[in-house]
């Protein structure tokens, strides 16, 4: 049940953070024309390890975040971020 459990969390996150990746590539391409689907994918994969941790401390600690959807806003945060950060120009 366990292994069950979280493989159904990992394969869940990486789905999610596929759809952020997009939505972080079609809102980058605008300012990045180098930027990639498969490098926003990596970054993505990346930035989102801060959040997840932070994730997982709530829900071990059975903490309710009155935000909706904060882990979908929080990562595209991070991510957008990680590639303004990456594809920055000095």
């Amino acid at each position: 049940m366990f292994i069950g459990l979280t493989m159904f969390f990992f394969i869940g996150r990486i789905v999610y953070l596929a759809i952020i990746s997009l939505i972080a590539f079609l809102i980058g391409i605008h300012f990045f024309k180098k930027l990639t689907v498969e490098k926003t994918y990596q970054i993505s994969l990346h930035a989102s390890t801060g959040p997840i941790l932070l994730e997982l401390i709530v829900i071990v600690f059975g903490l309710v975040v009155p935000i909706p959807f904060w882990f979908f806003l929080l990562t595209l945060v991070f991510v957008i971020a990680a590639i303004y950060e990456a594809y920055i120009e000095d």
